[in-house]
């Protein structure tokens, strides 16, 4: 009977003792990091680190008032460096173009799971998606004079796309170009039809490089033309005196008039 007592209490003992034994804890998610995004004129590079493959990219490209513009994905993307676990770099395998993305700058959100179910993400990148302008410039005389001082200077504002197309007629009208001197002097023009552009100047600085600068917008950036010099040519004068006595006594007045004079297509022009 003692024994048998006994038996009964090391049971109770032993299920007492399997009652109070905590339960393992559940395994730890997989570790996912987006160590870095790195951009360039329509690329897109992403290096990410995880336990175990990864399985899904996603790339969100967004502006400050229209999110999702473009949204990528896994397989637009070609594993570039790495296996996928561990140290992975990912690379855009594609052109973008401005009919999927208009130009811009846009923020970059990168979020990366791997098969373990692990997360990460990344928004601290910027896309500068953006048109490149082509300016000319011309003078309508490379001279100019006393008697002709006006110089038209007249040229071409043409934007291309990031993706290299060239950009529509309506883009290019209405767009602000300055005419600069490079000694302080401006005059501001606007972009016609066609990005056309002319601007008269009354006395140019002589042998100044003048240029046509345009200062780019949200979806472009800056540039300019080529610099144009234009010169002074210089008329001959003639200035003629006259008294009004040759000889004067002790506190006569004496009256000097003359004629300052320039030589106009062969002829002497009162100035």
């Amino acid at each position: 009977m003692r024994i048998r007592t006994l038996a009964v209490a090391l049971g109770a003992a032993v299920a007492l003792g399997a009652a109070v034994i905590p339960a393992a804890r559940g395994a730890a998610a997989d570790a996912v990091t987006v160590t870095s995004v790195t951009t360039g004129p329509g690329s897109i590079s992403i290096s990410t680190t995880s336990d175990t493959a990864i399985t899904a990219l996603s790339v969100e490209l967004a502006t400050t008032t229209s999110r999702d513009v473009l949204t990528l994905s896994l397989p637009d993307f070609t594993l570039a460096a790495g296996t996928g676990t561990g140290a992975s770099t990912w690379t855009l395998n594609h052109a973008l173009s401005v009919s999927s993305l208009p130009p811009g700058t846009y923020g970059v959100d990168v979020s990366a799971q791997d098969q373990g179910g692990g997360t990460g993400g990344d928004d601290s990148a910027t896309l500068a998606w953006l048109a490149t302008p082509t300016l000319t410039l011309t003078a309508s005389n490379p001279t100019f004079s006393f008697a002709s001082p006006s110089v038209t200077f007249s040229g071409t504002l043409a934007l291309t796309n990031p993706d290299g197309s060239p950009a529509g007629p309506a883009r290019l009208t209405g767009l602000p170009v300055q005419l600069t001197d490079g000694t302080g002097g401006n005059a501001a023009g606007t972009t016609g039809a066609g990005g056309a552009f002319s601007i008269a100047i009354s006395h140019p600085a002589n042998g100044a490089a003048y240029v046509a600068a345009f200062a780019g917008t949200s979806a472009s950036v800056a540039g300019k033309s080529a610099p144009v010099t234009v010169t002074a040519t210089k008329a001959q004068a003639e200035v003629g005196v006259r008294v009004s006595a040759t000889q004067l006594n002790y506190g006569q007045s004496l009256t000097i008039s003359g004629t300052a004079q320039y030589a106009s297509g062969g002829q002497l022009v009162p100035l």
